[in-house]
């Protein structure tokens, strides 16, 4: 238990200019009379997460850094970045734009029910990497032993992804679009080298031939 509240600041930068949030930026401050104590370190981030190309969608997701300190730590650093997870691919047309927007931390069902125990760690992450989409965070992290016993500080970076990949089955009109652009890109060099090959063959002389109109004149000198 913690004699005091951890001191959290937060930025959020955009990195390429694009009006959207590339990078999550967190400081952690944690001041305890003895640091050595503090062996695990589970930090749980809740996010907004919205499909704006192609899939349209949105959900609440997770972002879960679990750091082992069994010799205490002064200072810790993570670094990673927040990875879609999909299971099964989607019907494109079925995908709502409230998909997965439920209260993670204590969701319902239907009948307004609680379904699970509120803030219950265990059963939120089991409940929450059943569903068909979730995030994950990939990091990597550098630990300092203790240097000042009393004051252990975080820094998290979250780097967001700006294309991830959604699996969805594809409807029939654009199969059909697909297939016409790939029989056209096919056909048209098919045809160009047909007609350079009767080119070639009748500017060659390669294959005799009769002009028509003397085929006429014969036919009328017969009559």
């Amino acid at each position: 238990m913690l004699e005091h509240a951890p001191l959290i600041k937060y930025k959020y930068f955009d990195d390429n200019n694009d009006g959207l949030i590339d990078r999550f930026q967190y400081t952690i401050n944690i001041y305890n009379q003895d640091l050595s104590r503090i062996t695990n370190i589970k930090l749980v981030f809740l996010y907004k997460y919205e499909f704006r190309v192609n899939v349209i969608g949105r959900m609440n997701t997770l972002a879960i850094a679990d750091i082992d300190t069994p010799l205490g730590a002064s200072y810790i650093k993570v670094d990673g970045d927040l990875k879609l997870k999909q299971k099964s691919p989607i019907d494109r047309t079925t995908f709502y734009n409230e998909y997965y927007y439920e209260n993670i931390f204590n969701p319902v069902d239907n009948n307004n029910n609680n379904k699970l125990t509120k803030y219950d760690f265990k059963q939120i992450s089991d409940e929450y990497y059943r569903r068909n989409f979730s995030t994950y965070y990939d990091y990597d992290t550098y630990i300092i032993q203790m240097k000042n016993p009393q004051i252990l500080k975080l820094e998290v970076n979250i780097n967001i992804p700006s294309f991830q990949k959604i699996l969805y089955r594809t409807p029939l009109f654009t199969k059909l679009k697909f297939f016409w652009a790939q029989y056209t890109s096919v056909l048209i060099p098919i045809v160009g080298i047909f007609y350079f090959i009767m080119q070639f063959t009748f500017r060659n002389q390669i294959v005799s031939t009769i002009n028509s109109n003397d085929i006429r004149v014969k036919k009328q000198k017969i009559l």
